[in-house]
């Protein structure tokens, strides 16, 4: 079965002594697990101030590589962020709410919502990047509240939305809305027969696979997968289809 992975990071996260490892060792290492088309973000544009040096280190590594798409970080409180959309051509924009300091709420990330939304580009949110649990206590983010994440949908209904580690209880509580243009990735959802419990709730169409590599196991996501009773037009949709459809758009 192929993958085409809608949560994958190529960077330095020191928290978990993750650290750049040149862009054909990253292609090879997911295409070793069948994983043949990535979206590609930076964990150190949530951290680092300079955000345009992180895209441009991103898009330099990836920009010519059809299969692994590199995705801008876009922080809406810096004052040149529409320069940054126009300058780094990507069909998605990734947002670190809880890393920079701001809520879906705000001024600044609802005129950004409307700018994005006009262009026809989808909008990643990481709810978090890690699993706290296994994170310094003295160096824990902020995750996005869940509710959050619910006005920010219901206010631009238009907008194509991936919310990425996110997790089961969270999916549970969203799901209830029933969101047409809302997509969740399985990188964070934790639980027995995963695949099964998500769509019961979600319509799979809307459900995409994530790894979060290398931050978590890339065999445990791919696994909730493969190893699931689903049928197999299900299993091959959330595996790769559905992600390509939001692209095609």
């Amino acid at each position: 079965m192929k993958f085409f992975d809608a949560n994958v990071l190529w960077g330095n996260w020191q928290f978990q002594g993750v650290f750049m490892q040149p862009p054909e060792k990253l292609e090879s290492a997911l295409t070793i697990r069948n994983i043949n088309r990535a979206l590609i973000r930076m964990p150190d544009a949530a951290v680092c101030p300079d955000i345009e040096k992180c895209n441009s280190m991103l898009f330099e590594a990836f920009n010519k590589n059809k299969q692994l798409i590199p995705v801008p970080t876009i922080n809406p409180k810096q004052a040149d962020w529409q320069i940054q959309i126009e300058k780094f051509k990507s069909p998605f924009v990734n947002l670190y709410p809880g890393y920079h300091g701001y809520s879906l709420q705000s001024k600044e990330a609802c005129e950004l919502a409307e700018v994005i939304c006009a262009k026809g580009k989808t909008i990643l949110i990481t709810i978090r990047l890690e699993d706290p649990r296994a994170s310094n206590q003295y160096c824990r983010f902020p995750e996005v509240p869940v509710e959050d994440v619910k006005n920010f949908i219901e206010k631009f209904p238009m907008l194509k939305v991936i919310a990425l580690n996110i997790s089961f209880a969270e999916m549970k509580k969203l799901a209830q809305y029933k969101y047409k243009n809302f997509y969740m990735d399985i990188a964070y959802a934790e639980i027995l027969n995963t695949l099964e419990r998500i769509i019961s709730l979600i319509p799979h169409e809307q459900v995409l696979f994530g790894s979060n590599t290398p931050l978590f196991y890339t065999e445990a996501a791919s696994a909730k997968i493969t190893k699931s009773v689903c049928r197999e037009e299900v299993k091959e949709n959330i595996a790769y289809n559905n992600l390509s459809r939001i692209i095609t758009l």
